[in-house]
Parts: C-alpha cells; structure tokens; sequence
C-alpha cells in the first residue's frame, strides 16, 4: 500500500527528496524548492492526454496516459532510484491525482520506499499562501545603505561565517536590484518559485530564531515582487545604517562587479547597455563620459562618477551615523562591521 503524507509533514523531513512528475513547462513555472523533475509525460504529452480528457472522455484519456507511459517505466524507476540515492522520494503532481497515485504504485511494486504527496504542489503553494497572508512572521533587522557599502557581502559573512539567520533577497530573485542589477545573472524565478524560496528561508529562521537579518529592498526586485506582509514586516523593522567612504564603496564596486562586467565582452556590451538607459537622468553627455571610461577600462572614475551622480542621488542613504536609524555602522572594515552586527543581534534578539 502506498504511503502518503501531509505538506506540512514532508517539509520536516530530513532524509527526503521531493520527485515533482508533472511535464518540464509546469515544474519551471513553480515548484517545491529542492525539489527534482522526472516527468511522466513530456510537455506535447501532457496537452494530448489534456485534450482527450476534456473532449472525449476521461478513461480514454487513462489509456492514452498507460499507452505513452507504459514504455518509460523502467527508465523511470531506474531514475528515481539513482537521484534518490539513500533519501525516500516524495512523489507529487499538481494536485496529487492520477500522475502521483499512478506512479508512486509503480515504485511501491518495486519495493521502493516512498511516500505520496497529498494535494500534490497546490497544498503546497496553499500553504505558501496562508503563510503570507496570516501568519506571525519572524521580527526584521533591515540593512539600509547605499551602493558599495557592502550589504551583500555583509549578508552572507552573517549567514555563512557566523550562522546567523541572514536572508539573501537578491540571491533568491537571481536581482542585484538596480539598473545594473540583472547582468551575467541569466533569467529570475518565476513569482511562485520566488515566494516558495522565500518561505522555505523564513522556516528555517523560525526554526531557531524569532528575528532575521535582511538588505533593504523596494518591493519590487527586478519583475519579482516581495510579498506584501514580508515587505510590511520589513519596513516596520530594525533600521541599520551601513555606511563607507567613497574610496572603500568605489574600490567594492570595482572589485565585486565592475571587473567581472568588463572581463566578459558580452557582460560589457550589457554594462553599456544599461549606462545607456541612464541618459534621461544624466545627460547625453555625461553618459557619453561614462561610455569611454568603461571601454578605455578607467573602472575606478566609472564607478565613481556612477556612485556620486547617480546611486547616491537614487538612494539618498546617508553616507555618516544619522540619528533616523537604530544603529550605524561603518563597513570599512567589513570583518568589524560584521562583528559589530553580530553583537546587535544577539543584544535584540536575546541570544
């Protein structure tokens, strides 16, 4: 008999790995974070199984489905059992019906040990929903600063170096959130798979902490947007000023992006794409300016002209302690910095 299990269950599993059969187009537009496609029916398959469904007749559609599966079974099996390796797959559909009950029989007669989603993907963006909607969200430590000042990096020295709770917003939405935000990074999530990175991040804080440290963002990252209880808790958070002199954010700006942009002509053609669209807010000739720097490779001028004209005016952080945040700290010295906010969280957290 086949075993089955709730959402909220599987997600607490350690020794598991989630198996998502549905066709390739449905488990790239939103599934289960972690989780593996081995799909039953291919894309066309799926839409001709579909058709006959709705046009003539569901078991005819059940014999069509046998027809196309039956030859890939033993691939099938044999896929899930060296992906799985030692972990027990958790097989799931769109909404735990036919796919899954068919073929996690197929492994249950194989002597496989695995375990049926119930309500398949749906129970878990339900519950990805309710979680946005009503639940009672970990406090905010928000990061403000302006561009150079090394919040990204800080974000990661605390998740990485230090174990603390530390959510990377960019990293998630594949968005370094400004007009050079999208470059070299390849397509974002789709606003399901975002959201569902985003609550998996956000159980693992509560597992152990009752706040999280995050950057500051707008509400939009790049064509993601963050959901609007997140961004509610955010805003109403812990206010951290990040701030640097013009030489440390000029000398980050080069080092982390500005150098890989133009080591790459294509990254570089992209890079001047982007100075392009700032024309309507800098002039023609001052982007002219910033165009022959960035291909004569005077980098260090590039960003700092970009830095003083335009981020600093876009974001307007200050660039010294100010007394509209809760704390300010200088990321100069990033290890310090990093200490620094280690010791705040702990002092707000109570840990």
């Amino acid at each position: 008999m086949v075993k089955e299990i709730e959402i909220a269950e599987a997600l607490k599993l350690t020794n598991a790995i989630f198996v998502d059969i549905r066709a390739p187009k449905e488990f790239q537009e939103a599934t289960i974070p972690g989780a593996i496609n081995i799909p039953l029916f291919n894309d066309e398959e799926r839409a001709e199984i579909g058709t006959i469904y709705k046009q003539i007749s569901p078991e005819q559609a059940k014999l069509r489905g046998l027809e196309i599966a039956g030859p890939k079974i033993y691939s099938l099996v044999k896929e899930v059992k060296e992906k799985a390796g030692d972990k027990i797959p958790v097989i799931f559909c769109w909404r735990g019906g036919h796919r899954s009950k068919f073929f996690a029989y197929i492994l249950n007669f194989m002597d496989i040990n695995c375990l049926r989603l119930i309500g398949g993907y749906k129970a878990f963006r339900r519950l990805v929903h309710r979680y946005f909607s009503s639940a009672d969200l970990p406090g905010a430590i928000v990061l403000y600063g302006n561009t150079g000042t090394g919040k990204t990096e800080i974000i990661n020295k605390l998740l990485i170096e230090r174990n603390l709770p530390a959510i990377d917003l960019e990293k998630l939405a594949n968005n370094r959130g400004s007009v050079f935000g999208a470059i070299g990074l390849g397509e974002q999530p789709t606003q399901k798979n975002f959201e569902g990175l985003l609550f998996q991040h956000l159980m693992k804080v509560e597992q152990s902490h009752n706040f999280f440290i995050v950057e500051g963002e707008s509400k939009r990252i790049g064509r993601l947007l963050l959901p609007e209880k997140f961004f509610t808790t955010m805003q109403t958070g812990h206010k951290v000023l990040i701030y640097a002199s013009i030489e440390t954010r000029t000398k980050r700006i080069v080092e982390t992006y500005l150098k890989n942009y133009w080591n790459d002509p294509e990254q570089r053609m992209e890079l001047s794409a982007a100075v392009n669209r700032l024309r309507q807010r800098l002039g023609n000739e001052k982007v002219k300016t910033l165009l022959e720097m960035l291909f004569e490779g005077n980098l260090d001028e590039f960003a700092r002209i970009l830095i003083e004209e335009y981020y600093d005016q876009v974001y307007g952080f200050p660039n010294h302690p100010d007394p509209e945040f809760d704390v300010c700290i200088s990321s100069d010295n990033i290890n310090e910095c990093v200490e620094e906010l280690e010791k705040y969280f702990r002092r707000i957290a109570h840990v």
